[in-house]
């Protein structure tokens, strides 16, 4: 079964743009421009140049992916980038698990990859699509410099 683009990616409202980036700039800079989010709560962005980027929120990386609009539109027509870059195999997961998607929220991670986190649909849950960018934005920045296989205990405080 083949997902649309619909299935793969979240529709937002774009006055919410910077909120969305706010808690990233740290990561992704300033003067980037949301092309996608996708319904597993990654974005893809461009800049001025017109190169595009995808920010993997699970892993926490920043990656530049095309440098035209032409390269990045060939690769979207790639079923193994397509599958990499959206989790195709776990969003039919997810959707075929009950788990459907409601507006205003996406896929989030209950606890990330990059914290040993799976890829399996019971880590998944769905989330409003702010809350998604900025709690795991602040949660990223404050891992970005602890070296990899180091334990990491998280305390919420309400």
């Amino acid at each position: 079964m083949k997902l649309t683009w619909d299935e793969i990616l979240i529709k937002f409202d774009k006055s919410k743009e910077q909120e969305i980036l706010e808690d990233w700039v740290w990561l992704v800079g300033n003067n980037k421009a949301i092309v996608f989010i996708t319904c597993i709560g990654d974005l893809f962005l461009k800049n001025s140049n017109e190169e595009y980027f995808w920010l993997d929120v699970g892993i926490g990386e920043f990656d530049k992916v095309a440098d035209s609009k032409e390269e990045f539109e060939s690769k979207l027509k790639d079923n193994d980038i397509r599958d990499d870059w959206f989790l195709t195999k776990v969003v039919l997961k997810l959707r075929a698990s009950g788990l459907a998607l409601k507006e205003g929220y996406l896929y989030s991670y209950k606890k990330l990859p990059i914290l040993s986190g799976s890829y399996q649909t019971d880590n998944f849950e769905l989330t409003l699509i702010e809350i998604h960018f900025s709690i795991i934005g602040q949660l990223q920045r404050q891992l970005k410099d602890i070296p990899d296989g180091t334990q990491v205990n998280l305390k919420i405080i309400d």
